[in-house]
């Protein structure tokens, strides 16, 4: 009854009014695109310039902030692409999240085949030329891979995802859940090593702040705020936006999409309540603080978004009473 409830609600929560767009920032002359921005500044990292200077350079330049400190970002993926063809590693990334799903035992054939459609359809702005510069597709492909290998290896799901968030901090939230859910199965272990995790990212994001202080100077442009009150009705549309659906009516994509969410109590088992509270918390999160040029942010969920879908058979009939035996945990986490 619970599940039923909560996909009526989804749905018909897309209808709501949307909240009041904010007003476009002026624009200036040396604004550019964040893709171009990241790509000037790992391209002055790969000829030797400190990451850290040439942000802050590249940021005042063109008449970006530099405060707070998160307004400049990790400087994990300015080396990385400093080092290797971004392009090729984020399609290498995608295709092997999409094996990582597939290869899920307990899964039938069908669910192995449209798990993969439904994550390359939430990817598909990844093949676009500018993906590979963007923090948000990397952080959301590898959170997704680590979904995919918590019930085979705990400990490499753990450092897959920390990998994501020492690129985005948008992913400290996944770490966060993670940690309560071993909390809550007594799972005192994997706890310890989510609870090493966000101590390896709070001290990465400590150094962080440090260096983006040593650069920043006082005249420095400082970010209007993440407080954006876009409601749930934009956030459900910014998330179908981001893949095929984007191409459908918007009401119709919108109630389609909202059922993402409640697709995953499908399996239940602790993967299919991980991600149904993820989704459902990363929603309110995209209701809420994002600016209306936040666009990027919804690419956190997306990949695994329109997953949730192909789980929807096995939710009908678990409130139709036909469950079966519920899904061992090996079958996806």
């Amino acid at each position: 009854m619970a599940a039923a409830l909560l996909s009526a609600m989804l749905v018909l929560g897309t209808f709501l009014p949307k909240g009041m767009p904010e007003a476009p920032p002026p624009k200036t002359a040396r604004t550019i695109p964040d893709t171009v921005l990241y790509r000037h500044i790992s391209s002055r990292v790969a000829q030797g310039e400190s990451y850290y200077s040439a942000a802050a350079d590249e940021q005042r330049r063109h008449d970006l902030p530099l405060r707070p400190f998160v307004t400049v970002r990790l400087p994990t993926m300015g080396w990385m692409n400093a080092l290797v063809d971004p392009q090729l590693v984020l399609h290498l990334l995608l295709a092997i999240t999409v094996a990582a799903w597939m290869a899920l035992p307990g899964l039938r054939i069908w669910e192995r085949v449209a798990l993969a459609v439904a994550i390359a359809a939430g990817s598909w702005q990844a093949f676009a030329d500018y993906s590979a510069w963007v923090h948000e597709y990397w952080c959301g492909l590898l959170l997704a891979l680590s979904v995919a290998v918590h019930p085979r290896n705990v400990t490499l799901s753990i450092v897959i995802a920390l990998a994501a968030a020492l690129i985005r901090e948008l992913a400290l939230p996944f770490l966060l859940l993670g940690c309560a859910f071993a909390l809550i199965a007594r799972s005192w272990r994997e706890a310890l090593e989510w609870t090493a995790a966000i101590g390896v990212f709070a001290l990465a994001l400590g150094l962080h702040a440090w260096e983006v202080s040593a650069v920043a100077l006082a005249g420095d442009k400082a970010s209007p705020g993440w407080f954006g009150l876009l409601g749930y009705p934009a956030a459900i549309d910014r998330i179908a936006q981001q893949s095929p659906l984007g191409i459908a009516p918007g009401a119709l994509a919108a109630a389609i999409a909202a059922l993402g969410p409640a697709g995953w109590l499908g399996l239940r088992n602790r993967t299919g309540f991980f991600m149904c509270a993820y989704m459902l918390g990363m929603l309110a999160f995209l209701a809420i603080f994002p600016r209306d040029n936040n666009l990027f942010w919804s690419v956190l969920v997306a990949p695994l978004w329109l997953a949730g879908l192909v789980f929807l058979p096995r939710l009908a009939r678990w409130l139709a009473g036909r469950a079966g035996p519920r899904e061992p945990e090996a079958a996806a986490g």
